[in-house]
This record gives C-alpha cells, structure tokens and sequence, in this order.
C-alpha cells in the first residue's frame, strides 16, 4: 500500500550508526508513516512504524548509512505463533496498547510481532488476526472506568472540603 520513504533517525548527537554494546556491531533506527486498508473492516489505516537495521558497524558505514536521511523501500511487520528470539521469547510478544493484555489466536496461541527493512519495497506484511478482542475491550473499558472513578472521587473530594469551609 501506500506509505513515505523510510527515514533514518539520528541519536540525539547526530550520529545514525549507534554502537552496540560490543564496539564490532551497531544498528541504524528508521521509521516510516505507512497507509494500509484494514482488512474486512474497509478503514483505511495509517501506522508509523520502526524499525533496526543491524549489522557489523563497517558493513553499516559501506551502505552510506552513516549520512543517510532517506532511504528506498519499507518497514514491513511480521508476525508469527513462534518466538523470534528463544533466548528471550517474551520479547516479541505483541500486546493490545497499554492494557498488558497479550494478543492470541483462536487456539490460544501468543502472537510474536517484529519489523524489519525490505530495501526493495516488495515484502508484505504478515499479519495474524487475534482471537480476544473481547478481553482486550474489557481491559481498555476497565481502564476507562477506573480513570473516570478516580477523576470522580477527585471531584467529590474537592466538593467536600469546600462544605467544611463554608461552615
């Protein structure tokens, strides 16, 4: 679908390449704003999107990702019921916002998300529906509620101690 040139992103002194923890290896930060049709649902869609190239930090300098500001291609998203990492499976887990709730399939499997750079641009993505919309909207609904309880309480607080004063 449609979507900008991905966008390398400097660190906050300018450099692109970022050195790892291991002086050998480094990783260029890009992004990219991505339109997609939402599936069955018909809504179109934009995401921003993020992802790393990582390599040895020669290799990255031999690319010209050293000066790069704009580069040919997209970020595409995978996901996938196996663990990109088995040294930290955890870390691909995808999950629904800020509610914590993990996204899982229909049999109960977690679902792994992780993005990538195709520098030909024709990679698609491979999405994998989630199964429990319904814990996810109650989780969001009870964050919603206790945001608002609290914001209640607040108010009926502030009104009680005014009375006091007013005495």
């Amino acid at each position: 679908m449609g979507q900008t040139k991905v966008t390398v992103m400097p660190d906050e002194n300018g450099n692109n390449i970022r050195q790892s923890k291991n002086p050998e290896y480094g990783f260029v930060r890009i992004v990219q704003e991505a339109a997609s049709f939402g599936g069955r649902n018909g809504w179109a869609n934009t995401s921003n999107r993020s992802a790393l190239i990582k390599g040895k930090m020669e290799a990255l300098e031999q690319l010209g990702l050293a000066k790069a500001k704009k580069l040919d291609g997209k970020i595409v998203i995978l996901e996938s019921t196996k663990a990109f990492n088995l040294k930290d499976p955890d870390r691909d887990l995808k999950i629904a916002g800020s509610t914590g709730i993990i996204c899982c399939t229909k049999d109960g499997e977690p679902i792994y998300r992780t993005t990538y750079y195709d520098p030909t641009g024709s990679d698609v993505d491979e999405l994998i529906a989630h199964a429990n919309g319904d814990a996810i909207r109650e989780a969001n609904n009870q964050g919603a509620e206790a945001i608002a309880q609290e914001e209640f309480a607040g108010d009926v607080e502030d009104e009680d101690e005014d009375e006091e004063y007013d005495m």
